[in-house]
């Protein structure tokens, strides 16, 4: 079982609080601190403070990643990718943001969406996204097997493929995203590497149906908004993890890395 503010999470916890997470041997370590502001959960029997009420906890049968900023810190060079493609257009950094903030998409969503602001003829503006999406692309595989992991990526990995099915889910077209899973040697840990054209939405109600369980019982861990809704419109459970491109609001669920993810898993509370 689990506790978590019932309303105001800031003043229902003493000031400087943090939330403890209790192993199944009895240990108590310190989880994320309410100074940083996010919703945080203390597990165990009692009540840690005034006001905490109970969340119920639900069983994991399927663990889903988002693949960017989840499992590889990618962000940044798919962001200055962005940039390096467009190199030769007269269009702002600002432009850029806006666009990749508009919500869901691909890279050709994205860099039409952008090309799409210059208001250029039809055939010309065709031309220009084909020739960006070829630069955007040429960019990232040459710099993401560069790229680290994220904290404890591998080991969390390893030891959640021993208990759960393991899936990918991306906005990252599926053949390159396959390579850039391949080119870790991941591929075994997973039974599942999916991107698009499927939507994040459509990937997660297939591996619900390939697994024959109630999407309820899958937690989608991912490090932006646009995953956490993928996940409640699938009817998952969602997790964020803290990432240099997260943009969740002040209080949201997150975890500091995935080295707590299994900790997580193990102690289940939903988000409330």
């Amino acid at each position: 079982m689990a506790w978590c503010h019932a309303s105001d999470r800031r003043s229902a916890a003493p000031a400087g609080t943090s939330a403890f997470l209790r192993g199944s041997d009895g240990s108590v370590s310190e989880h994320a601190g309410w100074s940083r502001g996010r919703r945080v959960f203390h597990v165990g029997a009692d009540a840690p403070w005034p006001g905490a009420r109970l969340v119920s906890a639900f069983s994991v049968a399927c663990v889903v990643f988002d693949f960017d900023g989840v499992l590889v810190q990618s962000n940044a060079i798919k962001r200055a990718a962005y940039d390096y493609a467009l190199r030769a257009l007269p269009v702002s950094s600002a432009t850029i943001d806006r666009c990749l903030a508009g919500g869901p998409g691909d890279r050709a969503d994205i860099i039409d969406a952008i090309v799409r602001t210059l208001k250029l003829p039809g055939a010309e503006h065709a031309t220009i996204v084909a020739r960006s999406v070829q630069a955007y692309s040429e960019r990232c595989d040459a710099l993401l097997p560069q790229c680290a992991e994220t904290d404890h990526a591998s080991e969390t990995l390893a030891q959640l493929a021993a208990r759960y099915p393991l899936y990918v889910n991306s906005a990252t077209p599926e053949e390159t995203l396959r390579s850039y899973v391949d080119q870790r040697g991941w591929t075994a840990l997973f039974r599942g590497v999916y991107g698009r054209p499927r939507t994040k939405v459509e990937i997660l109600a297939r591996i619900a149906s390939a697994e024959r369980i109630d999407p309820g019982r899958i937690l989608f861990v991912g490090d932006r908004l646009s995953d956490r809704d993928a996940a409640r419109a699938a009817g998952c459970h969602f997790v964020g993890v803290q990432s240099a491109g997260a943009d969740f609001e002040q209080d949201a669920e997150l975890l500091d890395s995935l080295r707590d993810l299994s900790r997580y898993i193990a102690r289940a509370a939903v988000q409330c």
